[in-house]
């Protein structure tokens, strides 16, 4: 009983504290994210008349890719301060979490353990209550993790959970845009060099 609880305890408030992050990272990308756009673009327009190289086809199209998330990331103003409180709520209840993990992890047998889930479900059900499924694609995801585990401590959680890099610590989203990417790659240079080009024709059996 003692160890099932410390493990449901460390499971959610991973959940719990990915939560809070998530909702964090959204609401610093809405309040920052059309100020750093504005600020990027002046200071390259700036600089672009007194140095070519700012005036790169690559660059002015970095610039319009963040004008164009930055007008996506608007729809979710009207909520903004709401994402600031429920990254508030789920932090009380994460430090609730790890509160009741240092009670568990302190008894010594299961029936002074078992008194304590009443008081995890309590949480558990709190949490439940209060999540937010509406979050800005990909960006927040990618920057919730970055929080979680680069600004946070998940020392008590990873106890139990034994976090991995690539398992954990890489949002699946940025898995697949590595893939992809890799694989992006990969097909250019069999197709831009003479040599793995005649490779995999010739094991691919395809004519040129």
């Amino acid at each position: 009983m003692r160890n099932e609880l410390l493990k449901q305890i460390a499971e959610k408030g991973y959940a719990v504290s990915y939560a809070a992050n998530l909702n964090y990272a959204t609401y610093d990308i809405i309040r920052f994210l059309p100020a750093l756009v504005t600020c990027l673009s002046l200071f390259v327009g700036i600089l672009g008349l007194v140095w070519t190289a700012f005036t790169a086809k690559w660059i002015s199209v970095c610039i319009l890719l963040l004008g164009i998330i930055s007008l996506y990331a608007e729809k979710f103003t009207d909520d903004v301060d709401g994402y600031g409180e429920r990254g508030k709520t789920h932090t009380a209840q994460l430090n609730r979490l790890k509160v009741l993990y240092l009670k568990v992890k302190m008894v010594s047998d299961n029936d002074d353990a078992e008194k304590y889930m009443n008081e995890f479900q309590v949480i558990e059900q709190e949490f439940n209550d209060s999540t937010q499924p509406k979050q800005i694609v990909l960006a927040s995801d990618w920057f919730a993790h970055f929080k979680l585990f680069c600004q946070k401590d998940t020392r008590w959680m990873n106890e139990q959970l034994h976090f991995g890099l690539w398992r954990d610590k890489i949002p699946q989203s940025a898995k697949g845009c590595m893939l992809v990417l890799l694989l992006i790659v990969t097909v250019y240079y069999c197709y831009a060099v003479p040599e793995l080009n005649a490779f995999f024709c010739k094991i691919l059996y395809i004519d040129k």
